[in-house]
């Protein structure tokens, strides 16, 4: 990893006394022919509790970072460390891109973690044959790169709700991959039944929402992926390469730095987003989002399964060195 500035991960005080554990820093490449003037990343902790499941890395110098959300199989394994699933599954992922080459495909890298996500459930002799017992992680990566004929591009790799946002120079913002959101349906149950006036505590007891979430994780690798081990989930795996002329920043994200909405099935706010790190950095995306978490402490108004989720992200910004 080349940086000329990198702060360790440091406690932070968040609001009513949450110790959890944050990091921000930025990197700067120290190559001549990178492509991108800096990587920007963040991750914050949402609950002092728990681990935090997600994971980044970046690497200025080769232009590519990952964002990793994890999640924890639903039969609560820990390591004898204490560390969940989700959070072995995240950091797998960000481990497997660190050592990558630039020889390898976005999907080669990823298909390679999911093997190791595989290796190690069966080491800790987890059933391979129950999606329940297996824990996994989504993902976003970006890589901008030079082609053998001298084009300059950027790889884009999705998959389920981690997301890369693409902003131009024009101020126009996309998605190139778009979205699926795995957990839409939950939230649209959890909608109905706090508007028959149970508590976020009673929802997650309720048997209509358990039997939810474990029929939404029966679906992995077959309605939609997640890195979970299984070979199926190749095919949920989506890529792209777009070229680099007229980009300024792709913003990778993980879904606890998706801004709040009152409808499960609205539109998502990438352009506010992308202003919201225009104009302060990634940082005022995070302070932005736990702002309207902490009004809605009961996730009543803006359904979600916690009041903070952990929330990680990545902005590779290339304008400086792309038009030089």
């Amino acid at each position: 990893m080349s940086t000329t500035e990198i702060a360790p991960p440091m406690p932070q005080e968040i609001e009513s006394q949450r110790i959890v554990e944050f990091q921000e820093y930025q990197l700067i490449p120290t190559a001549e022919t990178a492509l991108v003037s800096s990587i920007d990343l963040i991750s914050e902790q949402g609950n002092p509790a728990k681990n935090n499941e997600d994971s980044i890395f970046a690497d200025a110098d080769r232009g590519i970072a990952g964002v990793f959300d994890g999640a924890s199989d639903v039969v609560g394994f820990k390591t004898p460390d204490g560390m969940t699933g989700g959070a072995v599954a995240s950091r797998i992922a960000a481990s497997t891109l660190e050592t990558s080459s630039t020889e390898q495909t976005l999907t080669d890298i990823i298909m390679i973690a999911n093997g190791h996500i595989d290796a190690i459930q069966r080491e800790f002799d987890l059933d391979p044959n129950s999606k329940e017992a297996r824990f996994c992680t989504t993902g976003a990566i970006a890589r901008a790169r030079t082609t053998e004929s001298g084009e300059k591009v950027i790889d884009l790799l999705q998959i389920a709700d981690s997301v890369a946002i693409v902003t131009r120079d024009d101020g126009s913002v996309e998605v190139p991959l778009g979205l699926y959101d795995q957990d839409e349906e939950s939230m649209q149950l959890w909608t109905q039944m706090t508007a028959e006036g149970m508590t976020a505590e009673q929802i997650l007891k309720d048997e209509r929402m358990q039997a939810q979430i474990k029929s939404k994780r029966s679906e992995s690798n077959v309605t939609y992926g997640v890195l979970n081990g299984e070979a199926d989930a190749a095919e949920f795996v989506r890529t792209t390469t777009i070229p680099a002329e007229g980009v300024s920043k792709v913003i990778l994200l993980s879904d606890g730095l998706f801004i709040p909405k009152e409808n499960p099935s609205g539109e998502d706010s990438w352009d506010e987003i992308a202003r919201l790190e225009s104009e302060g950095g990634i940082k005022a995306v995070l302070d932005y989002v736990r702002s309207i978490e902490s009004t809605d402490p009961d996730c009543i108004r803006y359904p979600r399964f916690k009041q903070h989720d952990d929330a990680s992200g990545a902005v590779l910004d290339l304008r400086v060195q792309i038009a030089a």
